[in-house]
């Protein structure tokens, strides 16, 4: 039945990705087309590095890779990923992602009316709190995983990527579903690692918020990167007292 669907996922990783990666693509049914987009950054000067990101798969692949100078953009490498795709719809990935659904969920793609751009998926993801690696927070949030492909249908923001808006002012709806993506990468990892993220995303957004100024989300994430930073500096200073 998924063989009547026109659907491919779109898979963003970096070189330390690539150990989720095989168990990212077990989980993608095979009816499914495949675009594989590895980030690579390139030092001033450099010449492109040669990869080869077909070998982890053995299915029929788009794979590609997005050379990025200085800064990072979650939002430009899921882009680029987009125009690799030829079917109608996107279902955008990381490779730590692990897709759990039942045939029927995605059947229902198939049926949809044409103002229909997008579908809500919920994301869970288990954090270890960034002072405490032994106690795991469990996030669920629902986002706009899966999108028709439509060159108007853009991803915004350096980190904490969306479509959402770009969906909505084309004038297309966004619909649930009950489909759910498990987000393992952050499982075992250490509060050092957690940090490095919460820098990384703190320098993100602090050049985000410059440019979407009244942007409530960018200013809620920002805030929420804030008080993370701040409480692990002060745990950091209570353990040295």
């Amino acid at each position: 039945m998924l063989n009547k669907l026109n659907i491919s996922a779109a898979i963003i990783y970096d070189s330390g990705d690539i150990h989720y990666l095989r168990e990212c693509l077990q989980n993608i049914p095979q009816e499914f087309g495949l675009v594989l987009c590895q980030t690579i950054p390139i030092p001033e000067g450099q010449a492109l590095p040669k990869h080869d990101i077909t070998r982890l798969s053995d299915r029929t692949c788009n794979a590609k890779y997005y050379y990025r100078e200085n800064e990072f953009s979650f939002s430009e490498a899921r882009n680029f990923a987009n125009t690799l795709v030829t079917t109608d719809w996107i279902i955008s990935l990381d490779a730590d992602d692990k897709l759990l659904y039942l045939e029927e969920d995605f059947l229902q793609l198939a049926t949809l009316p044409a103002d229909i751009g997008g579908v809500n998926v919920l994301v869970v993801s288990h954090c270890p709190q960034i002072i405490n690696v032994n106690q795991l927070e469990i996030e669920a949030a629902w986002q706009i995983k899966i999108y028709r492909n439509n060159t108007n249908i853009k991803y915004v923001y350096s980190c904490h990527e969306s479509v959402n808006n770009s969906i909505i002012s084309n004038g297309l709806r966004i619909v649930p579903s009950d489909i759910i993506i498990k987000h393992t990468g952050y499982i075992n990892a250490t509060p050092e690692k957690m940090e490095e993220k919460m820098i990384r995303n703190y320098k993100l957004l602090s050049k985000d918020i410059l440019i979407y100024k009244d942007d409530k989300y960018i200013n809620k994430k920002y805030i929420e990167t804030l008080k993370a930073l701040a409480m692990k500096h002060i745990y950091d200073k209570e353990q040295c007292i």
